[in-house]
């Protein structure tokens, strides 16, 4: 049997593929709840306890060696058609372009995969999903849209290794180092969530994205613009902006256990596919 590594992505974040990595983006908030949380679950073993990866500014999975795995970059087609996308020019049309902003330093976390193959880990596919609302700077905004289902609400990387290979990564628990390795010829499953589930917190969970990011145009002269405007599922309000969790539906046999998106706001995983705005971003 093949050696996996199962590495899953819940909660807000920017998913993109530059070069032969797969680089993920998690946004923070000046509160502390969404910081990203580490959990790993050898198979045949109970998971382990979580620790916050929060002062991290960039986690790299390695591959030890590094000609050590023998799945290739990539997604399925579930994970290009349902993961909602910032840079999409079908409905519903979001960003022509965006760029990572001046002053997101220090306002996210960046993951950095190879040899990672993405496809849909929770879905929402059997009721309705609020609209995807416009907030804009200046001018009128567009029309609401209506959100196509299925939409995914969470994702996972797998990792297929050759005998004897390893996935690793440094990182940085309160400040202080931190290093995890998996033990050779073991499968596992590492769940990286910036997920905020305290109940206190209403804000639409999709404005964390404006924290790292921002739409942009290229005038007739060449230099950029920032074009100042957002897209939210629902609104800022918190009534609108919830989703019942007995409507939601989930893919695999586990349960749930990203609760604010089923029973608060929206926090799910997006991607960017657009040329010009992933040479933008980190």
């Amino acid at each position: 049997m093949a050696t996996t590594v199962e590495i899953e992505i819940i909660g807000v974040a920017i998913t993109y593929q530059k070069g032969t990595n797969w680089h993920i983006l998690f946004p923070l908030d000046d509160a502390g709840c969404h910081k990203v949380n580490f959990k790993s679950k050898k198979d045949g073993e109970a998971a382990s306890g979580i620790t916050p990866l929060r002062t991290s500014e960039t986690i790299e999975i390695e591959i030890t060696p590094k000609n050590g795995a023998t799945s290739t970059t990539g997604a399925n087609d579930e994970f290009n058609n349902q993961v909602y996308n910032l840079t999409s020019t079908t409905r519903p049309r979001t960003h022509s372009k965006i760029r990572k902003k001046d002053d997101a330093d220090g306002k996210y976390v960046r993951m950095i995969l190879p040899n990672a193959n993405f496809s849909v880990r929770y879905a929402i596919t059997n009721f309705k999903v609020p609209q995807l609302t416009e907030e804009v700077e200046i001018g009128l905004p567009q029309p609401p849209q209506t959100i196509p289902l299925p939409l995914a609400h969470s994702v996972r990387a797998t990792i297929t290794l050759k005998t004897d290979a390893q996935v690793k990564f440094s990182a940085k628990k309160d400040g202080r180092p931190f290093d995890f390795i998996t033990d050779k010829n073991s499968s596992y499953t590492l769940t990286f969530n910036n997920d905020c589930e305290d109940p206190k917190n209403r804000e639409n969970d999709m404005k964390l994205y404006y924290r790292v990011i921002e739409e942009f145009k290229v005038r007739a002269d060449g230099t950029e613009e920032r074009v100042g405007r957002k897209f939210l599922i629902g609104d800022t309000n918190p009534s609108t902006a919830k989703l019942d969790k007995e409507e939601f539906f989930e893919i695999t046999k586990d349960p749930p256990d990203s609760r604010s998106f089923a029973e608060g706001n929206t926090c799910l995983v997006s991607q960017v596919t657009e040329k010009d705005s992933i040479a933008k971003l980190p």
